[in-house]
């Protein structure tokens, strides 16, 4: 119940996230789907079963503490692959069957704007393409990001279409499992720039000119509200 983007730009990666976490039994929260391990220049996109994703991201840093950081592309993989596969193993159910979809980025020379996705049962795929999304919410809004993420794109204009699409799937209540606010990280290609989570204020901003390029988008939204609203009365 939830949607993720990472989108490989020219300047870098941008991670765009909707907040919402539903717990079972317990209704929903505003939390993190995308978390930085800053010491080691790792960015990773989680969504699935909370225990899980979280039992993954501490034993994550407690194995890259212990190895100092120092792993090769594809050994990070390699270990990545390995704790997802063991993370499900351990909080697997009789009653009911759990699951995490990842996505990582670790910035260095080697990687650059390098992406994987990384499976629950210890597999993982090279992002080839210009962008992938996970979550129950993933499959929409796909042909807005076909039409604007491309060889040219800057991190800020995939935080724009980024940011719209869980607008919309909260919206036109396309997955109640999806809403909230969102958060955007940039990993830029530069190594000398910082990884981190765009401030609220600067999301503003972004979500300033998302209204503008998706302006007739937010109209239809806003005529279909005024007629289901006359049909009702």
């Amino acid at each position: 119940m939830s949607y993720v983007l990472a989108a490989r730009c020219r300047d870098g990666v941008c991670f765009v996230s909707d907040k919402k976490i539903v717990r079972v039994g317990y209704g929903s929260e505003n939390g993190e789907k995308i978390h930085i391990l800053k010491d080691y220049g790792v960015v990773i996109g989680a969504v699935g079963d909370v225990n899980v994703k979280n039992y993954f991201l501490n034993r994550l840093e407690e194995i890259l503490k212990k190895k100092n950081g120092n792993l090769s592309q594809f050994r990070f993989k390699n270990l990545c692959e390995d704790l997802a596969r063991k993370s499900v193993k351990r909080y697997k159910r009789r009653d009911r069957d759990v699951e995490m979809e990842l996505i990582v980025a670790m910035r260095s020379d080697e990687w650059k704007r390098k992406v994987y996705r990384i499976f629950d049962d210890g597999s993982s795929s090279a992002i080839s393409g210009f962008y992938e999304t996970i979550g129950t919410g993933s499959d929409h809004g796909l042909h807005y990001l076909k039409g604007i993420i491309n060889i040219n794109s800057t991190m800020k204009n995939a935080a724009v279409v980024g940011s719209f699409i869980p607008y919309l799937i909260q919206h036109d209540k396309l997955d109640m499992g999806v809403g909230g606010e969102v958060d955007i990280v940039y990993v830029p290609s530069n190594l000398e720039r910082k990884i981190e989570f765009l401030k609220r204020s600067e999301i503003k901003k972004i979500e300033s000119e998302r209204d503008d390029v998706f302006k007739d988008e937010f109209n239809r939204m806003n005529n279909l509200k005024i007629s289901i609203h006359s049909n009702s009365s």
